[in-house]
Order: structure tokens, then sequence, then C-alpha cells
């Protein structure tokens, strides 16, 4: 077989090699590494593959912790050491915003990072039922197959906790079956959330929750039947913020990443009476209640109608009604008579997913103010894409924090100051 070396890491945490003009993307390479390998998928311009054998190691490589690394597909980057996985993000980050969205000078400021493990308060599972074999877990790599998993060592101990008594629960809800399961970690609680056709048996719902050492929670179909709802929810206690939420919301997966990105957002916005700051994509106000109980008057963008109410009675609930004005709003199709409205007040900030704010971004080329934008971005990909969108509009970026949000994944959170 013949041998490449890796250059660098692409979006997916694959290693990037090169081999008679033609791109390889190899699973489970690192950068420096020279590897054989084993090709899974052949393009006319590209190949994915996976590692067959590494010649010469990366001094970083680690031994996966997980022994599920190999076969589950929820984790990329395992097999690096921690600290050099924050490394190999950022090195990624820089290459987009300079390749896609021209931007050279960056301004970057040391990494946002949290725990390595044990971090993640909510995941989505999957289930299937295969005769008698009940499956709780995760994807298999490049597969629909569910890899039954007993632990997982990037979910918080009370989640983890459950997964091992989760296909026992499902075989007694039998002939019933499950279509989708979710875990999710609040401050005082936690919830397990069932999707089913049918409506399914309290008792053994309420034996599951009995067998468990922390609270619980049990919703199915979008409704709280064993717990108080109003017990989930999740403190930004520096602020004196409290954040209800529900198993559909929006939140945040790693809670200490998300605090050092609010005080990061508030120490570059400076809210304070008399300041008017934009919140587009608020969400059930994760960043639009610190700016308000900081006494900014926070208008609050949100395009899914469900959440602008939930917003509203979350601001009326911590006692900031009064300085949170809640709208919802198609931010990737916007109007123009609501831009004018927007342009008049000085700071934006701007949380977008993964697709990002292009939208948005476009309208800024005529217009005077704002003149401050914080935008924290889940894809880098499409940050550079609107970082560029920015600089047409006279903006630089003045600071920029990559910031570790999903450890182990290939995915990268950022936090950005644009002015001008």
């Amino acid at each position: 077989m013949t041998a490449v070396t890796i250059s660098a890491l692409d979006f997916r945490g694959r290693g990037i090699a090169r081999l008679d003009g033609q791109v390889i993307f190899i699973e489970g390479a690192l950068p420096g590494e020279t590897v054989t390998f084993r090709e899974i998928n052949k393009k006319k311009r590209f190949v994915e593959a996976s590692v067959n054998r590494i010649i010469d190691a990366s001094e970083y490589r680690t031994e996966p912790a997980c022994p599920y690394y190999e076969k589950c597909g929820g984790c990329a980057l395992q097999h690096v050491e921690a600290d050099e996985e924050v490394v190999l993000k950022i090195e990624l980050w820089k290459e987009q915003l300079r390749r896609i969205g021209k931007v050279e000078e960056q301004n970057l400021l040391s990494p946002i990072v949290g725990d390595a493990w044990r971090y993640r308060v909510r995941s989505r599972l999957a289930v299937s039922y295969e005769g008698d074999i009940i499956s709780v877990g995760f994807r298999a790599r490049r597969s629909h197959d569910v890899i039954d998993i007993k632990d997982c060592l990037i979910l918080a101990y009370p989640l983890a906790a459950a997964l091992p008594s989760l296909s026992d629960l499902l075989a007694k809800l039998l002939p019933l079956k499950v279509t989708a399961l979710s875990l999710h970690k609040g401050e005082q609680t936690c919830a397990l959330a069932i999707a089913c056709d049918k409506n399914l048996p309290l008792e053994i719902l309420k034996d599951w929750v009995l067998s468990q050492k922390e609270n619980w929670q049990v919703w199915v179909n979008h409704q709280c039947i064993i717990g108080e709802e109003k017990d989930l929810f999740y403190d930004l206690a520096e602020f004196d913020v409290r954040v209800n939420f529900t198993p559909d919301d929006f939140t945040q997966v790693n809670p200490t990443v998300n605090h050092q990105l609010v005080s990061q957002a508030v120490e570059w916005i400076q809210p304070q009476k008399e300041k008017e700051i934009v919140d587009f994509f608020a969400g059930l106000g994760n960043f639009s209640l610190p700016f308000a109980r900081l006494g900014a008057k926070v208008y609050s963008l949100e395009g899914v109608q469900e959440m602008v109410k939930r917003g509203e009675l979350i601001a009326q609930k911590n006692h900031l009604k009064h300085l949170i004005e809640t709208a919802r709003v198609d931010l990737f199709a916007i109007s123009g008579k609501a831009i004018k409205v927007w342009q008049t007040k000085e700071v934006w900030f701007v949380d977008p997913p993964r697709a990002g704010a292009q939208a948005l971004m476009q309208t800024l080329v005529k217009s005077k103010k704002p003149s401050k934008i914080v935008y924290v971005s889940c894809d880098s990909a499409t940050l550079a894409r609107d970082a560029k969108l920015l600089n047409n509009a006279g903006f630089q970026l003045k600071s920029a924090r990559v910031a570790n949000m999903f450890a182990r994944s290939a995915h990268i959170e950022s936090i950005s100051l644009f002015e001008r």
C-alpha cells in the first residue's frame, strides 16, 4: 500500500493528504503522520478513507478512552490529546477564515475550554428493534446501524448512568415501541424524553424513575408526565439568571463553555442602562437575559414562534420583561422595514445555527449602524463567509476566541468581535 503524509485536518476531523493530484480524507489520521489507508468511497475529485497502518505516528496521538470509539459515530477526535485537539481546531478555524473569508488579521485570544470528558448535558439517542434485541445508543460510523451504548464518556454522569437501563425499559414497554429518546440535565433534575405513537404505561415509567440515583422527569410526546416541568432549568448565576427549558428547546450542551461565552460577550458589549442591543437568533434568552440584567434594552429576535413565547415567559420570571422586547422574525428572509429599525441600534449580537447569518450580513453594506457586532458561530465555514460580507460592509475582526464547546468531536464553536 502507498504511504501518504497528513498535512492538516478537515472540518470532520479527518486527516488530509494528497496523492497523484487527488485529495484523500482519512479517518483516524493526524497532521504530520505518515500512514497507509483503506479506501471507503472513491469520488472523481477525492477519496474518503480510513487508516490502515500508522508508519510514523504523531507525538500527540493517544489511545481512545472509549471502547466504542472505533465503531461509534459520536466522536471524531479521541485519538488525539485533548490540548492538541484545541490547537488543531484553532488552526482549522484560522485556515477557513483566511481561505473563505479572506481575513488575514484574526487577533485570536486564548481559547475557551472546559472538561474534555463528562461535559455534555443533553443528547439524542438512536433506537433499533431487531427481533428480541433492543439497542439504544448512537449511530455507527458511515451507517444507520445503532451501536448499543452502556456508557458514554462525554455525557455528564447522571445521563451516562441511565444508559444501561434504557434497553430494559424499552423491553418492558413492548409491544409499544419508542421512536426516539433524548436525555437532558438541568441544575436539579434530569429528563428522559420519549417519542411514541401511543400512550405508555405510567407505572413502568415510574418504576424506572425510582431505580435511578438522581432526580428524573419523564416526558412523553412533549408532555411532562412524571415530575414538575418548572424543575428543569439551568442557571447563569453570575448574572442572577435562571433559564427554564423543556427537552424540545435548544440549549447549549456544555455549561462550562457556555458560561465563558456569555461572559466574553458581556465583556465586549458592556451592557448598561440606555444601551440598546439587538439579539438575533435569541432562543430562550441565553444572552438576552444577562444583557438585560446589566441594564441594557434588548430586542430579542427568534425565528421559532414557540421559542419566542417561552422567551417572553422566561424574561418575565426573571423580572426582566420591561427590558426585553421579543419578536418572531424570519432571519433568513428579512424584510426591509424590519432591518431599518434594527439598523438604528449600535450593537448587534448574532448567534445563528450552522447555516450562518448570510441574509442578515448582506443588509449591512449601505448602513451606518451597527458599529459593533459580536458573532457566536458553531460553523467556521459559514462564519468565514459572513466575515467576508462584514468586511465588505466596512467591519474589521477586532478579536476572536475559539471555544471547544464540543470536545472530542470535530465541531468548532467561536465568538468574534467585529467593529467599524
